[in-house]
């Protein structure tokens, strides 16, 4: 039974690894919604990015959910290009979180 366990458990970290690497392509498949000479755009860019680390960052934000809701209400943007931007990323991550919490349910059903 522990070596099940074990066994498991090892599984679910290689997956979660693979899932951390997919999330990487799929950030770095994410194109860059702003021309290098459009200053606007960049800016806004910029400006968004960092409201998404401040939402990472704050302490009282605990769960997937508050942390998505929060960047789609504190770092929106009227530039469509730079919201379009937003939207493509949260998808890479979405899926990253689902796939791994199916992993973990799964792992307590079993358990």
């Amino acid at each position: 039974m522990k070596f099940i366990i074990f066994l498991l458990i090892s599984i679910i970290a290689l997956k979660t690894v693979i899932a951390a690497s997919d999330v990487v392509k799929c950030l770095n498949s994410v194109s860059n919604p702003c021309q290098p000479s459009d200053s606007n755009c960049n800016t806004e860019k910029t400006r968004v990015e960092n409201c998404v680390n401040d939402v990472y960052n704050d302490n009282t934000l605990t769960t997937d959910a508050q942390i998505s809701n929060a960047i789609k209400t504190k770092c929106s943007s009227t530039n469509s290009s730079v919201q379009n931007y937003i939207k493509q990323s949260l998808k890479c991550l979405k899926s990253s979180h689902l796939y791994l919490g199916t992993l973990i349910i799964l792992l307590q059903i079993l358990l």
